[in-house]
């Protein structure tokens, strides 16, 4: 194994943990355990809707985007959890990707956007092995002022989708319809309220399903939402190999390239966290290759059948911190509940027929925690005067490229686009060109 214990005590000693990484529990405790996981990963669900109705999908499809993510997780959390990984790491879908999908699908088509995720995933797991770079380039990609700035980004640019969301699409009914700031109104409130007064138990963890059908109901209630869908759709359904067809694209592989990298990142910070603050074991470099390489495949393996490459679940590590039940096996138990769910269509319909404000008031949430951690990185990091150049350039470069004026947009060709017009990546690569440069290169003496 590539693990130790460090926490200075005998092997048998646990610290942060009721129950450890490797302790055994009752079939029972597993399933009510891994249903509780499964539960607070639920949001996740919502990723693919999102995107769908981004991108302006037929219902059908975003239908079975959701089914296609499930697979796609369970497949990642039951592997990572029992075989590369054995952490009680989640996987769930990336908010990276999640932006990427939208700006990448709405300038170069759906299927160059899938293509790109599936040829990423193989240079990904390439470079997690044979060649074990991610654990290398650490000190790189995940310096506090390039990390920082990009995970804010992240939020950020996703913050005309949740606008959308509310306001709804033009051309639609409930296009600038006013009941649909209360439904997203009702969704935040009660997110606030099971969040803030609850400390434990389901309606802390559940808190995000809870709102999510507090104000879905509000909804059915006042004949704003329609589930004629679920009875329509099937009780089992098997995925299809690149629904979206093949295209291959320069521009889109190296975003998503990038994606990758960015979603790396925060799978690293995770296995950190779960592995030496809170089990008392060495995440060493080879084992971190293990993890990325298990998530690699398995982002891969979901891209081809139309789900989303996947990342750590920060929502999960917060549920095991507060309930001290570590045991990789619960989450694979969860990872095995997630990817039964993958093969029915009806839960897939179920989600996509949540009302697209409801959405957007529990990503007002949701991505505005994001924003937060990544503030709180930026806040955390030494003031240098270089860290806060590179700092500040990603920060620029990268919101300014969301506002380019759309005749120079025009002027440009879609790849040239998707590559400046996208601030994550625009960001990404101002920030690690300085960082190198001035850090590794000309070693600048800035303490």
């Amino acid at each position: 194994m590539d693990c130790e214990n460090v926490s200075g005590n005998g092997p048998g000693e646990r610290q942060d943990l009721i129950v450890g990484v490797e302790d055994k529990m009752t079939l029972r405790e597993y399933c009510v355990y891994g249903l509780q996981q499964v539960l607070v990963e639920s949001s996740g669900m919502t990723f693919p809707v999102a995107a769908g109705m981004a991108l302006g999908l037929p219902k059908e499809t975003i239908q079975y985007m959701v089914q296609a993510y499930l697979i796609g997780a369970g497949i990642v959390t039951i592997t990572q959890s029992s075989r590369w990984l054995k952490l009680p790491i989640v996987q769930g879908p990336s908010s990276v990707f999640l932006a990427l999908s939208i700006t990448l699908g709405s300038t170069l088509g759906m299927a160059a956007t899938w293509t790109a995720m599936v040829i990423g995933g193989i240079i990904s797991t390439i470079l997690a092995w044979p060649l074990g770079w991610w654990g290398k380039l650490r000190p790189i990609i995940a310096a506090p002022p390039i990390y920082g700035p990009l995970v804010t980004l992240i939020g950020l640019s996703l913050t005309g989708v949740v606008i959308g969301l509310i306001i709804g699409r033009p051309g639609t009914p409930s296009f600038a319809d006013p009941f649909n700031g209360v439904l997203a109104g009702v969704t935040v409130v009660a997110a606030f309220v099971m969040t803030l007064y609850f400390k434990r138990g389901f309606l802390r963890f559940g808190s995000i399903l809870l709102a999510i059908i507090a104000g879905t109901a509000i909804a059915a209630v006042a004949g704003k939402t329609n589930f004629a869908a679920v009875g329509n759709a099937a009780w089992f359904g098997m995925p299809q190999l690149m629904p979206f067809g093949w295209e291959i694209n320069g521009a889109a592989i190296v975003v998503v390239i990038i994606g990758y990298a960015i979603a790396i990142i925060e799978s690293m910070g995770n296995y950190v966290l779960v592995g030496e603050v809170m089990a008392k074991q060495v995440i060493t470099e080879k084992r971190m290759n293990q993890g990325i390489l298990g998530e690699a495949v398995g982002s891969t393996i979901s891209s081809l059948i139309g789900g989303s490459p996947t990342t750590s679940f920060a929502q999960n590590i917060g549920a095991i911190s507060v309930t001290g039940i570590g045991s990789r096996h619960v989450i694979t138990t969860s990872g095995i509940i997630v990817l039964i769910l993958g093969f029915i269509p009806k839960v897939g319909a179920v989600v996509a027929s949540i009302p697209p404000a409801v959405l957007g008031g529990i990503y007002v949430i949701t991505w505005g925690m994001v924003i937060m951690q990544g503030i709180r990185v930026c806040g955390r990091m030494p003031l240098t005067n270089l860290n806060m150049l590179v700092a500040g350039c990603t920060f620029m470069v990268g919101m300014g490229a969301y506002f380019l004026p759309a005749p120079f947009l025009a002027l440009l060709s879609p790849s040239v686009k998707a590559l400046m017009s996208t601030g994550l990546i625009a960001g990404t690569i101002t920030g690690i060109t300085f960082f190198v440069v001035f850090k590794f290169i000309l070693r600048v003496d800035d303490k």
